[in-house]
């Protein structure tokens, strides 16, 4: 799924439930695909897609990177971070 595509469906769910985090998100993304977002900031980024329920609207790593913090227990079903990192 191209970028644009992703940022759309982001801008499009975060608008309908009312956030306004969306530039916020869209950074953190762009960030992470260019492999220059930090893991806290990584985390933290999984954390708000769990939460705002998009990691399986979004490309397929997404989805699995999420289920893989959930069952690793960094984050909960919920979005919550559980361990925090260094």
């Amino acid at each position: 799924m191209d970028i644009e595509v992703q940022k759309n469906i982001i801008i499009k769910h975060l608008k309908r439930n009312n956030m306004v985090r969306t530039k916020d998100l869209i950074d953190q993304m762009m960030d992470y695909e260019c492999g220059i977002l930090s893991d806290p900031d990584t985390l933290e980024m999984f954390s708000t897609i769990v939460k705002q329920k998009m990691q399986y609207s979004l490309q397929g790593h997404y989805g699995r990177t999420a289920t893989a913090l959930i069952q690793d227990g960094w984050i909960d079903q919920q979005g919550n971070i559980l361990k925090e990192l260094e």
